[in-house]
């Protein structure tokens, strides 16, 4: 049985949810709005709205024209729900997804707790909410991101950094005049990279561009995940073979 000390992961889940909330309504929805659900694949767009393939774990709450849960939900709190009061130049529809949105990260920060929630997950979690109306699924798919995502967020920031150093031999190998100009300027640790990929280049590029590098990441990923599969099958069969 895990042992927890109570007080403490509330002070700690109130801080999160603090810093949750500042973040959340800042949100830019003028640079954050998708006129069409074809900002990503048709294929993932029909799996992601494919409600049947997840549990659902929302509580299917209605919403008023404010943009308030009518049946209220256990994540948010009275903070949010006061700070959003005085947020006059948000319409209805935007206060109901700024609510959404508080939710499923304060959510993940109890799902999560080693890692919590850092500044930047606001801008992986919006594009979720603005293409899936199920918060359960919107949860899960930004559930799944982080999970690839999660170690540029650890505390001691070995994750980023490495990925840093990455970035530098890439620059060094692939654009010598670059790099050159880089090392001129003692710039070479690329900390001036930090945030696009820490975000995933949320901020640096349209949102629909964004999603559109997302999808071409995970079909890299699923792609070497496949030629590993396949290598493994030969290198078995292979041997099955030698043996008999």
């Amino acid at each position: 049985m895990v042992s927890l000390d109570l007080p403490f992961e509330l002070r700690q889940f109130y801080e999160a949810q603090r810093i949750i909330v500042m973040d959340c309504i800042r949100t830019d929805f003028k640079k954050n709005s998708l006129t069409t659900a074809a900002s990503i694949s048709n294929w993932v767009s029909s799996r992601i709205a494919d409600t049947s393939m997840y549990e659902k774990l929302s509580s299917g709450a209605d919403w008023d024209e404010a943009g308030s849960a009518v049946a209220g939900s256990a994540w948010v709190s009275s903070l949010a729900r006061h700070q959003l009061q005085q947020c006059t130049h948000f319409g209805a529809d935007q206060k109901r997804t700024v609510l959404r949105l508080v939710s499923l990260l304060s959510a993940y920060a109890v799902h999560d707790p080693d890692t919590g929630y850092c500044q930047g997950m606001s801008d992986l979690a919006l594009p979720f909410l603005l293409l899936v109306d199920d918060d359960a699924v919107a949860f899960w798919c930004f559930e799944h991101l982080m999970r690839r995502v999660r170690r540029n967020f650890a505390v001691e920031d070995s994750g980023i950094f490495a990925q840093l150093t990455r970035l530098a031999g890439l620059l060094e190998e692939l654009d010598p005049p670059l790099y050159y100009k880089l090392r001129q300027a003692n710039a070479t640790e690329c900390h001036f990279a930090y945030r696009m990929i820490v975000v995933l280049m949320r901020r640096e590029l349209p949102i629909d561009r964004a999603l559109l590098l997302w999808e071409i990441l995970w079909a890299d990923d699923a792609l070497e995940t496949a030629l590993a599969a396949a290598a493994a099958g030969r290198a078995s069969a292979g041997g099955a073979g030698a043996a008999a």
